[in-house]
């Protein structure tokens, strides 16, 4: 089979390449843009600013570990799939994923806590 016959694998190979390759560019004309605003309903701005945190955290893991995140929770991919795609073993995607969501846990913690006593009444 060639690679040209599985377009879903090419994509997922240009998306990962050029996610853990953005830092060697010396410059771009590309802009990341935030989500796409989903019409649902709730508080928009709550939700704001549980992605926004969230957004924030993921930036603070290396590259490899917040691709593993990624592909594996939000694109829903499981580990098999994910090694595959970044071209590594399943045992370094676990690796990824559990030092990835240890920080996340760490940073979020800290910046709840953070914020806990300004929303306190007086």
């Amino acid at each position: 089979m060639r690679a040209a016959d599985d377009p879903l694998a090419y994509v997922h190979r240009a998306l990962i390449n050029a996610h853990l390759s953005w830092r060697r560019r010396l410059s771009s004309t590309e802009r990341p843009v935030g989500d796409v605003p989903d019409a649902g309903g709730g508080d928009p701005q709550a939700g704001h600013a549980v992605t926004e945190d969230v957004r924030r955290a993921l930036l603070r893991l290396s590259p490899r570990v917040r691709t593993a995140i990624v592909l594996r929770y939000v694109a829903d991919h499981s580990e098999a799939e994910t090694a595959r795609l970044m071209g590594c073993s399943v045992s370094t995607v676990g690796n990824h994923v559990r030092k990835g969501l240890a920080v996340l846990r760490t940073v979020l913690a800290a910046d709840e806590g953070a914020a806990t006593p300004a929303s306190r009444p007086l």
